[in-house]
């Protein structure tokens, strides 16, 4: 690894750029296996990773010959991109990109570049894990020199693995958690009684760090086989704002992810109240376009109290674990950028902090629905409230008709945990038949391509608008009798029913 010329380029891209941090960072890790190759001269670490990085070759071209050659999908479902010597010195397995960096990103040229084992741009825009080594308090065992490959052969069994050379120190294993458009891969696991076994064992870097619930940081620790959420994931980590680190105080999962769109308070316990207060006010978060007259408005209902961490590094002792991990991490990612597509640095509008100090009810939206409709087509509001359920589960998004001023739309965007990248979109309550508008397939379709509950609204406020048929949940959905008279004892005994059964729904959640 160290002799690779890919290397040399990447240290001279740091002194160039006058990166000195990246510099330090990336010599150190060829340090590093050095100093572990002489500390256990049984096993070459350089080729450890070098043999690894043919593996997950190996399972990516499989992988893209099974999906026909569909990059974005192998990259957000698979096992990974193997990227050696792409960003740092060593192997990065890409495992995720936003839809933007999808949609500008010139995939047959990295796939060329990947091919060729050619250095490649841009794939600092990729989220990533860096595989390196650390000390550990308990032996990993690695590969013997006797065998290059983690990976089993489609012609290998277990009698001619235990056969070969050192075959009596290993195993075989089989994923118990795979892509869904492909079968289990087969590794082998070496056993402690291995000659080649050491006191360290690998470690992911996640680039960029993730904030996860702490739902999510137990899955990855039962994943590696940690036996606790502390241990290896460290405690939940503070960003750096305004060359100042952000201490004594821990925020939620909620507050993290609105914390580089927010200026800086004066004290950590100010910046929590802080953000937790802006999340809850729709004069603070505004999503425009410049092909519709509607401004969004949004508001975060609900306990901003969801306990996260924020993972920089992960442990494992085995290749076969990163592929769960990776779910996991997908899993809050797509959720993350949800969430962030509602309450972000461009949505985000500094005003004055006292025009509202509570969350909205549902006469609020309804009352500001109204208003609306009476003003000129020129330039409209809509009022949307947010709502997490066992975050990163599901996401609630209820906003007021666009034709109907008493009419609400409620939506259920699920983040299903076996397949994370395909989320999808429910209408709560279930919608009747006639509702053409409220397709929830089509929903789903134009979800997953754009990640954005913004980009959604605006799909759907524009077919609702079209069609102008759609029924949804709202006061008007009553028959009010003959001639269509509206009984407004009805429509309160209506909106008094539906308050009751949201507030029951939130209780059972």
């Amino acid at each position: 690894m160290h002799q690779d010329d890919r290397v040399d380029l990447i240290l001279a891209e740091n002194l160039r750029s006058h990166d000195a941090p990246s510099f330090r960072r990336d010599l150190g890790i060829l340090a590093h296996c050095d100093r572990f190759n002489g500390l256990y001269p049984t096993i070459d670490f350089f080729v450890v990773i070098r043999n690894l990085a043919a593996d997950i070759r190996s399972i990516w071209q499989q992988e893209m010959l099974v999906c026909m050659d569909d990059f974005p999908m192998v990259l957000a479902c698979g096992h990974g991109v193997p990227l050696l010597h792409g960003v740092h010195p060593g192997l990065s397995l890409a495992y995720w990109a936003p839809r933007a960096v999808i949609a500008d990103m010139d995939w047959e040229e990295l796939r060329g570049f990947l091919e060729r084992g050619e250095p490649c741009k841009n794939l600092d825009q990729l989220a990533r894990l860096w595989i390196q080594f650390e000390e550990s308090r308990t032996p990993t065992a690695f590969l013997p020199p006797a065998r290059a490959q983690y990976l089993l052969g489609d012609d290998e069994g277990e009698e001619s693995v235990q056969a070969g050379e050192d075959g009596a120190h290993l195993a075989i294993i089989t994923e118990l958690t795979y892509p869904h458009f492909t079968t289990p891969c087969r590794f082998v696991q070496p056993l402690v009684t291995s000659s080649a076994s050491a006191m360290l064992r690998f470690v992911a870097w996640v680039e960029p760090p993730v904030a996860v619930t702490e739902g999510i940081a137990k899955a990855i620790a039962q994943a590696v086989g940690i036996g606790g959420v502390g241990v290896g994931l460290g405690e939940v980590m503070q960003a750096e704002r305004d060359g100042a680190a952000v201490s004594g105080t821990s925020l939620s999962l909620e507050e993290l992810l609105i914390a580089d769109a927010v200026p800086a308070a004066s004290s950590a316990d100010e910046s929590q109240r802080r953000l937790s207060f802006l999340l809850k006010q729709t004069v603070q978060w505004e999503a425009t376009f410049a092909d519709t007259p509607v401004t969004q408005k949004y508001a975060f209902v609900g306990d901003t109290n969801t306990r996260a961490k924020v993972i920089e590094r992960i442990p494992f002792a085995h290749p076969m674990q990163l592929f769960a991990v990776m779910q996991c991490l997908r899993q809050q990612l797509i959720f993350n950028a949800l969430f962030q597509s509602c309450f972000n640095a461009q949505t985000y509008r500094p005003s004055s902090l006292e025009v509202q100090t509570t969350s909205l009810s549902l006469d609020d939206i309804l009352d500001a629905a109204a208003s609306s409709s009476t003003t000129s087509p020129v330039h409209r509001t809509i009022q949307l409230e947010i709502r997490a359920r066992h975050p990163p589960q599901a996401l609630f998004v209820t906003f007021s008709h666009p034709s109907r001023p008493f009419a609400l739309v409620s939506l259920e965007i699920m983040v299903p945990a076996h397949a994370p990248v395909q989320p999808s979109v429910r209408v709560t309550p279930r919608p009747r038949e006639a509702d053409l508008a409220l397709d929830e397939a089509k929903m789903t379709q134009v979800l997953r391509t754009c990640e954005s509950v913004p980009v959604l609204v605006r799909w759907l406020c524009r077919k609702l608008e079209k069609e102008g048929v759609g029924k949804v949940r709202g006061r008007d959905e009553l028959e009010w009798g003959e001639g269509g008279e509206e009984d407004p004892w009805k429509q309160w005994l209506y909106v008094y029913i539906v308050c009751i059964l949201r507030c029951g729904a939130w209780l059972n959640e």
